[in-house]
């Protein structure tokens, strides 16, 4: 049986097994006789026990491809989305929208999701609420943060866990969580849960007259409609904030149409 020769660090190895590697045989005038057959043999061993592993594998998988594989222990809504571990983003802008949770970390795991959402960045943005939620199972807003980043039933299945968990949220938190509610109620026409949805978020803002995100959420869902009403609020925005990032990403769209 031919051995076709090892290439590369494959190479390099078997030649110091094959140099290295001695075997006691007889012994002749009271010597060792070392033999060469078991050194061979081995060489032949490792070389295919290098092979094995690799073709186990098989085709190198994408993250995109990983992530869709198994079933998430937090249910069917997290089967689909990114797995792997976000990493911290620059160049992204900045907000902060304080959360309810008992890691530090977790709040800048939201505001970063949260800063994303802002540019329609949807899907790393479900990578930070995401790894939120592996630190923190408890905090209702993460989930709040994933129905955003979703649509349809994903979307519905995710405020369901933030409406579990409202009795550990704020009450501003909670008001939050009621309006979205709203936009993925469950037997309502599309265009009527939108209508209500606005209008849910009208009462938000006249409640939290200083909450900038508030406003910057309600420029979303209404730019290019009222288009000089939009404009007043994105007005606000910024001159509290002159670097947001929902604030300059909504004039543009609330103008373009």
């Amino acid at each position: 049986m031919m051995v076709r020769p090892a290439r590369g660090p494959a190479a390099v190895i078997l030649a110091l097994v094959v140099s290295c590697t001695t075997w006691p045989g007889a012994r002749q005038g009271g010597e060792p006789v070392l033999s060469s057959r078991p050194a061979r043999w081995w060489a032949v061993v490792f070389a295919r026990s290098l092979a094995v592993p690799a073709a186990a594998q098989g085709p190198i998988q994408s993250a995109s491809d990983r992530h869709k594989e198994g079933h998430s222990k937090l249910g069917e809504a997290f089967d689909e989305g990114p797995r792997e571990r976000p990493s911290k983003m620059d160049g992204i802008g900045r907000t902060h929208f304080a959360i309810t949770t008992a890691r530090p970390e977790v709040q800048d795991w939201f505001d970063q999701g949260h800063t994303l959402l802002h540019s329609y960045w949807f899907f790393e943005a479900e990578r930070a609420f995401r790894w939120g939620v592996k630190l923190d199972p408890d905090a209702p807003m993460l989930y709040w943060g994933l129905a955003r980043t979703a649509s349809g039933d994903r979307a519905r299945a995710f405020m369901r866990e933030a409406s579990k968990r409202t009795s550990r949220a704020s009450a501003r938190e909670r008001d939050y969580i009621e309006v979205w509610e709203h936009r993925y109620a469950v037997g309502v026409e599309p265009r009527r849960a939108q209508q209500n949805f606005e209008r849910a978020l009208e009462q938000l803002i006249v409640k939290y007259p200083g909450d900038i995100e508030a406003k910057a959420l309600y420029a979303d869902a209404t730019m290019g409609g009222n288009r000089v009403g939009t404009e007043l609020l994105i007005r606000q925005i910024l001159a509290a904030d002159p670097d947001h990032p929902g604030g300059h990403h909504y004039r543009i769209h609330n103008w373009d149409g």
